[in-house]
């Protein structure tokens, strides 16, 4: 049977839109970009080609590293399920940060005639990256993505990934354009050129370059007139709720150093207003959002493309199912216990600080300490260092979510409801393949699966290690409870001395 035709007659509009269609994907290599991948491969079987810029990395040329990503957990059931479909997928040998993406003629020119669908992906996530490389990455990178779209003969929808913390300098953000700068041409060249850059004057109010450049890049599409344009503003993006598993991670950023950092026991402190809402958003809800957002753009171009306007789409949580920073304390924590990390260096624990200095006072007593004396017994025993290492790379993580774990934002989303009311209204397919609707989504349950997926899926631990970790965790907690009594007894010692 034909697996692709048996899928099409079974599916929904929204995928009927990509059947035959050509989609060209910067950043595929990325978190966002796997899961993307991944969905219309699974879910859009009818398309014609995935066209994926990917740059060599350390000499490991493009096809090879988009081999080595459909080798990964990640790929193993669509592998088994619809091997075939990955001869749809082909890499095209570029850099975001290049002049026409570094693409040779040839591969320019099959993206300008061939492909209807643009998802610019690609970005440096990093909130502490120095400014000008933040500038080429998410700024001219983003030119160029809108100067090829602009030369492109059967562009449908062009899908340009944001965050919903670009105008974190304003509380309450619509899902409009904000225009920070007059003379935008003119701030792009003098960060680019001017080689004594003053980072702090220059992003202003912004906490990091990250949200500076992006909100810069955002600003390009204002002047990009004609263009079928839609711009997703997610906020902090963790692992999967339900696609394409439950729980899936595959790296370190975000909430996802703080989960790993608590269940090694390692991160016992963190500075944190309990009461805040921490905007969360799963991955594939996103990655759906995306997914519609382009049907929904093309289908606007069809039907007057004289007046196409960017739509701009804040997919949040918060508004619709919030969840507190004290409640991720006490949910992570209760996962952490249930389902331990082979890979703990001392008992879990600890808790959010709502002040800075009891917040200091934490970090010393219970991470800088111990690193300090971790390296120096192992200094003794002609052991390789790396407590103090690891514990001030931890805090450099921590202190750049600290904006965000300190603030709280409110976001309007209209636009995102209305889109997914033209999502209801297609057809029963459509909505089951594509729901993005998060007022569902159980955030205890959530979190459960999210702390199996740090465990499984980044510190790479075998679900049969469980029996052993749930063990050590009691060995750690034993040790742990010991600690605390000898420190006790030895403040009250010191305390009797002193008085007597």
């Amino acid at each position: 049977m034909d697996t692709d035709t048996d899928n099409n007659n079974l599916s929904g509009e929204i995928t009927q839109f990509y059947t035959g269609k050509c989609v060209f994907i910067t950043g595929a290599t990325g978190f966002m970009g796997k899961v993307l991948v991944h969905k219309l491969l699974h879910s859009c079987s009818g398309l014609d080609k995935l066209y994926l810029l990917i740059r060599p990395k350390r000499d490991v040329i493009p096809q090879i590293r988009l081999e080595k990503m459909f080798e990964g957990p990640l790929f193993k059931q669509l592998k088994q399920v619809n091997p075939s479909c990955f001869k749809k997928v082909i890499a095209i040998n570029g850099d975001i940060t290049l002049p026409r993406l570094g693409m040779s003629n040839e591969d320019l020119t099959t993206i300008i005639e061939k492909v209807s669908v643009i998802f610019h992906v690609a970005a440096t996530v990093r909130f502490d990256e120095e400014l000008r490389k933040a500038m080429i990455m998410n700024v001219e990178g983003t030119r160029s993505i809108i100067n090829l779209a602009q030369k492109m003969l059967e562009l449908k929808a062009l899908v340009h990934v944001s965050t919903a913390y670009a105008h974190c300098n304003i509380p309450c953000i619509d899902e409009r354009f904000y225009r920070n700068h007059d003379n935008l041409d003119d701030v792009i060249e003098n960060i680019s050129n001017n080689e004594d850059l003053d980072e702090k004057a220059l992003i202003g109010e912004y906490p990091n370059t990250y949200t500076f450049t992006k909100a810069i890049a955002e600003q390009l599409f204002d002047k990009a007139h004609g263009l079928p344009v839609s711009i997703i503003r997610p906020s902090i993006v963790v692992a999967s709720w339900e696609y394409p598993m439950k729980g899936w991670i595959d790296n370190y950023n975000g909430p996802t150093g703080m989960i790993a950092g608590a269940g090694t026991g390692v991160l016992r402190t963190m500075l944190v207003k309990k009461d805040f809402v921490a905007d969360l958003i799963p991955v594939d809800v996103c990655i759906n959002a995306m997914i519609v957002s382009a049907w929904k753009t093309a289908q606007q171009h069809t039907e007057r493309p004289s007046k196409i306007v960017p739509s701009i789409y804040n997919v949040t949580s918060g508004s619709v199912n919030p969840i507190t920073w004290s409640q991720i304390e006490e949910y992570s924590l209760e996962s952490i216990y249930k389902y331990p990390m082979s890979t703990m260096l001392w008992y879990p624990g600890g808790s959010f600080k709502h002040n800075a200095y009891y917040d200091v006072i934490c970090r010393w007593l219970f991470l800088y300490t111990p690193a300090f004396l971790i390296d120096g017994v192992s200094t003794i025993l002609r052991l390789p260092r790396w407590a103090r290492k690891l514990s001030v790379r931890m805090m450099k993580q921590i202190e750049v979510l600290q904006f965000f774990t300190l603030n709280q934002w409110s976001w309007s989303n209209s636009n995102l409801n209305n889109l997914h009311n033209s999502l209801v209204s297609t057809d029963e397919n459509s909505l089951k393949t594509f729901d993005f609707d998060i007022k569902p989504l159980d955030w205890r349950i959530f979190l459960d699966h999210y702390i199996l997926g740090t465990r499984h899926f980044v510190f790479k631990d075998h679900p049969d290690t469980m029996n052993y970790s749930r063990k050590k965790l009691k060995i750690l907690y034993f040790l742990h409870f010991i600690v605390q009594l000898a420190f006790v007894f030895f403040v009250v010692y010191n305390l009797m001395s002193a008085i007597y």
